[in-house]
């Protein structure tokens, strides 16, 4: 099994990956822009909304304020994103994380499930509870 990473907003192979490695480089490929990647990473029929408002919001933004933009780009490239845990939940993960970016964190659960292929895709996040 080989997982890809985001590395500097670019889709690599590396060794292989357990769904934390996943969650942190969909995270990665997100605050990037980088949505090649971030549906690679991802289960598309389950984050095919969560995807596509992410990637609107984020065109509106460019379209609208592109000063505002390179400021939130910016802010995002430095975010960090720390695990608190991973809950196995059957054949899924739930992993737990804390992102935080220019004074503001974020709590948030993501659901990881192992493919046929035996690689880890993010079938879901949320606002961890």
């Amino acid at each position: 099994m080989t997982a890809v990473t985001a590395a500097a907003c670019g889709c690599r192979q590396t060794e292989k990956a357990g769904p934390e490695a996943v969650v942190e480089a969909f995270n990665r490929a997100v605050t990037c822009g980088d949505w090649c990647c971030a549906e690679d990473l991802c289960d598309t029929a389950s984050m095919r909304e969560y995807l596509e408002s992410y990637k609107e919001a984020w065109e509106t933004i460019q379209r609208t304020d592109s000063s505002a933009a390179a400021i939130a780009a910016t802010i995002l490239s430095g975010a960090v994103l720390e695990f608190d845990k991973v809950e196995r939940d059957g054949d899924s993960r739930n992993v737990y994380y804390t992102l935080e970016a220019d004074g503001h964190t974020k709590e948030r659960k993501a659901v990881v499930k192992k493919t046929e292929e035996g690689e880890w895709k993010v079938t879901a996040i949320t606002d961890a509870i």
